[in-house]
């Protein structure tokens, strides 16, 4: 967890908190409210993870590893691939699943010509045994 988490995690009120310090459910809804921005979250996880992308900055911005546009948070690095770049996220995992069905087909092959050479030796060991027996 990063410190700016920690820190904000630590500034939210003692009535918040459980006996061991960690955050509770607010009410029957068990919700975890966000004091920054007062949003209302419905596990410790989320509201981490809300925290992390909306109200800190990474260490190091998010780049566009396709056209490798600088991004303030994750999310908007998120949302920007799936709008701008979503035929090129399709070509990937086209491109991922012809390559597995290739290795698969190269596996097959193999697997074949191992039980052929296999078949090969076996009859050319039968055509020697009764070629032994015959002379």
């Amino acid at each position: 967890m990063t410190n700016a988490i920690m820190i904000m995690l630590e500034n939210i009120d003692d009535k918040d908190k459980d006996d061991d310090g960690l955050l509770a459910g607010s009410g029957a809804s068990d919700e975890f409210r966000c004091k920054p921005c007062n949003k209302n979250l419905t596990s410790l996880t989320r509201l981490k993870r809300h925290i992390q992308n909306v109200h800190t900055r990474p260490s190091k911005e998010p780049i566009c590893n396709i056209c490798k546009r600088v991004y303030s948070s994750l999310n908007s690095l998120r949302n920007h691939k799936s709008i701008y770049h979503r035929q090129h996220n399709k070509n990937e995992q086209q491109r991922k699943e012809v390559a597995q069905a290739r290795e698969w087909q190269r596996d097959q092959r193999e697997h074949i010509d191992r039980n052929y050479s296999a078949q090969q030796q076996q009859q050319q060991q039968h055509q020697i045994q009764q070629h032994s027996r015959m002379g």
